[in-house]
């Protein structure tokens, strides 16, 4: 590694500046008269939790050997980072495998939350995905990662709200699991996902994630044309009736 000395100090921050294993890079915008339009250094890091639910409607949770959470008896669901390059759905089947040993399929992307003031002062954008296990998934399978997780199980969807510790979290959490328990239980698809080639120039695997149509058709002035066809209806019924 090459060490270097430089002037600036932190009431006179290098703009543009990112750094990597392998690379350090530091701009500087030269025209004086003219907006900075560089873009700056990533402003998010990519986090992927877990819902994986067996035919027997319970979840796979894991307690944590690290960090917040350590010693506090809270089961939760496997979390990770997408690590650079990695497809949304290979992080969540490898993150549930890392932590856990179960090899589970992605099914869904069940919601997204965005966060602010993590590490190196980076925002968070967490993709909750849901996942099934392969089929014939026991008990015998479980293998918590030594590095990371203390312990790890199968627990009834019902009985992980009933945790301590689940009742003083915020609304946030209260409300991303009412979207896992209607996705478990068949009320909420989510949205599914698929990995297709995304550029006409060079190669490239584009992650897109939709979800299905609740009516019929999907032109939205369509739509509205029908929702102002029967809210005319209704005013004219009651007209008529008035008459």
């Amino acid at each position: 590694m090459t060490a270097f000395n430089s002037s600036v100090t932190t009431q006179d921050p290098v703009p543009g500046l990112c750094a990597a294993q392998d690379y350090v890079v530091m701009t500087k915008w030269l025209p004086p008269n003219q907006p900075n339009t560089l873009p700056p250094n990533a402003s998010h890091q990519v986090g992927v939790g877990a819902i994986v639910v067996n035919e027997r409607q319970e979840m796979l949770v894991v307690q944590e050997k690290n960090g917040p959470l350590r010693g506090e008896g809270f089961w939760k669901m496997p979390t990770g980072l997408v690590l650079a390059g990695e497809d949304l759905i290979d992080a969540v089947e490898r993150e549930v495998f890392e932590e856990t040993g179960v090899v589970a399929e992605f099914k869904s992307l069940i919601a997204v939350r965005q966060a602010h003031g993590f590490m190196y002062g980076k925002s968070d954008m967490f993709f909750c995905c849901g996942l099934i296990p392969e089929a014939g998934a026991t008990m015998g399978q479980l293998k918590p990662c030594e590095r990371e997780i203390a312990a790890v199980q199968w627990m009834p969807i019902e009985d992980y709200t009933k945790q301590p510790l689940f009742q003083k979290l915020p609304s946030a959490y209260h409300m991303l699991f009412d979207r896992c328990i209607a996705w478990a239980q068949g009320r909420y698809t989510g949205m599914g996902g698929r990995v297709f080639e995304g550029s006409a120039t060079r190669p490239r695997a584009d992650s897109l994630f939709w979800g299905e149509d609740d009516i019929q058709g999907t032109d939205i002035g369509a739509r509205a044309v029908r929702s102002s066809a029967a809210d005319n209806g209704v005013a004219n019924d009651v007209v008529n009736e008035q008459q």
